[in-house]
């Protein structure tokens, strides 16, 4: 029951909705380095998965609930209030998904790396705090 945005599906309308590009940079620009950026992450995933890191993709579901009643409708309404789902979607994960999150998992190990070498060094057996 996955729904598709036309407006998302069509690239061209978005560009209406982003911001312009200070001069000298152009959207082509801006797609060529998100092209890179994107080749670079794919390349790190796939070496991370060649190293033994675990892949935790999983499907997400998005349920659909009705619009919460009213204080009057509360009280005149004789059925149940239990709000059940009137329906799901399964989340749509795109390339920017993937792009995003390796270059998180990026950040994360510099700021492991950094620690790692530089505050453990700095602990001393018998400081007092």
């Amino acid at each position: 029951m996955t729904q598709s945005n036309p407006a998302i599906e069509d690239k061209s309308c978005l560009l209406e909705f982003l911001p312009k590009p200070e001069a000298p940079f152009t959207f082509e620009d801006l797609q060529h380095c998100l092209s890179s950026l994107h080749l670079i992450a794919q390349n790190l995933r796939s070496h991370r998965i060649e190293n033994g890191a675990v892949s935790l993709e999983k499907l997400e579901l998005n349920f659909n609930f009705p619009k919460p009643l009213s204080v009057m409708e509360k009280c005149t309404n004789e059925c149940s209030t239990t709000r059940w789902p009137q329906g799901f979607s399964v989340k749509v994960r795109n390339p920017a998904h993937h792009l995003i999150e390796e270059w998180m998992i990026v950040a994360n190990q510099s700021v492991a790396r950094f620690l790692f070498g530089n505050f453990i060094k700095r602990l001393k057996r018998c400081e007092t705090f």
